[in-house]
């Protein structure tokens, strides 16, 4: 695992243009979080600002950046995947694959979060426990989060690859059951280092978006060729728009 690390890490250093896709929905995060700011600051700071706001825009903002986060989330993996498979990154194509495939991998999406949901769900009701129950129900949803999280990046060199909607959700639960231990310790790492990087005010954030999660698809991608389609890995790359 430490060699594909290695490959991962020279990967998005040699070639930056992997990270790009995940630069988008961070700056519209952004830019959103800043034009909130920057009418609570033409308000005079009033204390009403957010009483007043109009929760049915908030509500469209949120959706239309969920909708913009799952796109290229979708479009750095199949970069990724075709990368890592083919040596060559050619632009048109790959947005024109995002495009097709984005309400399948969006439905995807969804069916996982909702599994998501539904697993965290009980770990709420251990707060009514007082502070042990608290305890609990963080270390619960810590160790949920630290096994589903890999499987997630694994649908997506799943869905790259042709394996759709519950095919792509079967392929990243095989690899958790498969390779439980290598799961847990790509888990682990990376609720560690969001953890550390979400700590680092306004740019924390941002890291996470342009760096992290493309660094994790990279590794996931990486182990997918070698174990599903044993496919050694070398870093060649040709860019054609």
């Amino acid at each position: 695992m430490e060699k594909i690390f290695t490959q991962a890490i020279d990967t998005i250093f040699k070639k930056p243009i992997l990270l790009v896709p995940m630069a988008i929905p961070a700056i519209s995060a952004m830019v959103f979080a800043g034009k909130i700011l920057i009418d609570f600051w033409r308000s005079g700071f009033d204390i009403y600002y957010f009483a007043n706001f109009d929760i049915s825009h908030l509500i469209y903002a949120v959706m239309i950046l969920f909708l913009i986060y799952i796109f290229f989330l979708l479009m750095d993996g199949i970069m990724i995947y075709d990368f890592t498979l083919r040596g060559n990154i050619e632009i048109k194509k790959i947005i024109l694959k995002s495009i097709k495939i984005f309400p399948i991998f969006l439905a995807t999406f969804l069916l996982f979060l909702i599994f998501y949901i539904i697993v965290i769900l009980p770990f709420s009701f251990l707060a009514t426990l007082g502070t042990y129950g608290i305890i609990l129900m963080f270390a619960g949803i810590f160790f949920v989060v630290l096994f589903i999280s890999p499987v997630m990046f694994y649908i997506l060199p799943s869905t790259a690859d042709g394996k759709y909607f519950h095919r792509a959700l079967i392929k990243g639960a095989n690899f958790l059951r498969r390779d439980l231990k290598r799961g847990f310790y790509l888990g682990l790492l990376f609720l560690l280092i969001s953890l550390g990087v979400s700590l680092i005010p306004i740019v924390g954030t941002f890291l996470q978006y342009i760096f992290l999660i493309p660094f994790f698809i990279v590794v996931i991608t990486i182990y997918y060729l070698k174990e599903e389609k044993g496919i050694e890995y070398s870093i060649e790359v040709e860019v054609k728009y």
